[in-house]
């Protein structure tokens, strides 16, 4: 690896690190102290509750004073958000997204659940955390529409 290729990625990796240190939309600095971090705690309704074993929730931050926030799921389905070590998360938009624990193996196992809602900017899941935000409304697993499969599927009967 080139000296510029390894620092470029050594920034790309120290910057999230840097922002998680520094709390809620900045540092305490000139701008102003660090917004307060929310106890937030929510569900997850799926309808094969054993498909949520081994899952986590990240919380993608859509706008400025957000920070990445994660929530490990407890067997019924419900999770508290943490940012880093810290319990809370910062008010902010956040595009919400699951992600399935690597096993011991190194292997991540199949979920039934649809791979849309393990898409990388959480566009299917979204959550608002506003001042007064302790819990928010449960996120709903359904099936999501398939329009690429379906629009395979029809090409095929047009051929």
């Amino acid at each position: 690896m080139t000296p510029s290729r390894r620092a470029l990625l050594a920034s790309g990796l120290l910057f999230p690190l840097i922002s998680l240190l520094g709390g809620c939309g900045g540092g305490g600095d000139a701008a102003g102290p660090a917004a307060p971090m929310h106890p937030v705690k929510g569900k997850i309704v799926y309808k094969d509750a054993a498909a949520l074993k081994d899952i986590k929730l990240r919380f993608i931050p859509r706008g400025a004073g957000a920070q990445m926030a994660t929530a490990d799921l407890k067997p019924d389905g419900s999770f508290e958000i943490k940012t880093g070590d810290k319990d809370g998360i910062c008010e902010g938009e956040y595009g919400v997204r699951l992600e399935r624990t690597v096993t011991v193996k190194g292997k991540v196992p199949p979920s039934p659940i649809s791979s849309q809602y393990f898409d990388e900017d959480g566009a299917s899941l979204s959550a608002s955390i506003k001042a007064d935000t302790s819990e928010l409304p449960p996120f709903d697993l359904k099936p999501l529409a398939k329009a690429a499969a379906g629009g395979r599927k029809a090409a095929r009967d047009n051929d």
